[in-house]
C-alpha cells in the first residue's frame, strides 16, 4: 500500500448543510411588525430586511440585528457589568 492509497482511504465524507425551517409565514412586502418587549414594539411599511436595535441599561449596553428575512436575532455588539441582567 503506497502513501497516496492511505490518503484515499483516510478521506472522509461530508454531509450537506441542513437547511433551516421556516416555522411561521413570511411577510413578503407590507407591514412588518417586530415585538421588542411588553411595552415596545416596531412596525414598518414596505420591504424590510431588518432592524438595528440597541438596549441600554445600567449595567448592560447590547446592539441586536433583528433580521425579519432569515427570522433570527444577531448580536453586533454588546458590553455588561453583570451578564446576567443582560441575558
Amino acid at each position: 500500500m503506497s502513501i497516496n492509497d492511505n490518503i484515499k482511504t483516510s478521506k472522509k465524507n461530508l454531509i450537506n448543510d441542513v437547511k433551516p425551517i421556516i416555522t411561521k409565514k413570511r411577510a413578503s412586502t407590507g407591514i412588518v411588525e417586530m415585538k421588542l418587549s411588553e411595552d415596545q414594539s416596531i412596525r414598518a411599511v414596505g420591504v424590510i430586511y431588518g432592524f438595528e436595535h440597541v438596549v441600554k441599561e445600567a449595567d448592560f449596553e447590547v446592539t441586536l440585528f433583528l433580521d425579519q428575512y432569515n427570522q433570527r436575532i444577531k448580536i453586533l455588539q454588546y458590553s455588561a457589568n453583570d451578564f446576567s441582567k443582560m441575558i
